[in-house]
């Protein structure tokens, strides 16, 4: 809980890498609405002894109906009500090949948060298709210019099966949480209305 409010804590990523799943184990929230259009919701989140912590699920960057400007356009609008962002979790499916799209997304990220990876947690969904592989050994099968984004992000990685009753993902839900507090207690927060008045100067709408 920061002075100003709840830990909010915002999930970016492309389409199609489990966001959403991601969302719904970390809020142990198993009946989701369907999305409609590429609305997203907000999700509050009790860690213990932690007080309140607002989960923003957003719509992927990389779809084919909508345009990385009217994701970003409807990121702003889901953004309203909220004066400031604490952290991001940037979700990506471990059994799809890291192209150059993801590293375009993450510098239009950059471009938009100051220090965007410093309070970034790379979070790799479906891990159960590598089971036993140790995280470092998992990094270094990424491209290099994907490691240098992960370096510069301390490397924190966590890889999550997205199944909300499975022993091993308490474990990693928890190192979530760790890393996101270590975040806040290092990472100043983002004011939102200001960050989003500059998206639209960059997109010019």
């Amino acid at each position: 809980m920061t002075a100003k409010g709840p830990t909010v804590v915002m999930v970016v990523g492309r389409v199609n890498q489990g966001k959403t799943a991601l969302v719904s184990t970390l809020t142990r929230n198993n009946h989701l609405s369907e999305k409609k259009d590429c609305c997203q919701k907000t999700y509050r989140w009790y860690p213990e002894n932690e007080g309140e912590w607002w989960i923003v699920d957003t719509p992927g960057f990389g779809s084919l109906s909508y345009s990385d400007e009217k994701v970003m356009t409807t990121i702003k609008r889901k953004a309203n009500g909220i004066d400031h962002v604490n952290a991001f979790i940037y979700v990506m499916n471990c059994s799809k090949r890291i192209t150059d799209y993801e590293i375009v997304t993450l510098n239009l990220l950059e471009s938009q948060f100051e220090d965007f990876l410093k309070s970034t947690v790379f979070v790799f969904t479906h891990g159960d298709i590598y089971p036993g592989l140790l995280t470092q050994d998992f990094i270094e099968r990424f491209p290099e210019t994907f490691r240098d984004k992960v370096k510069e992000a301390d490397n924190r990685v966590v890889v999550i099966d997205n199944k909300p009753k499975n022993d091993d993902n308490n474990t990693k839900i928890k190192l979530i949480q760790d890393f996101i507090k270590n975040i806040v207690e290092g990472t100043k927060v983002y004011q939102l209305e200001s960050r989003w008045s500059s998206l639209l100067r960059f997109f010019k709408f």
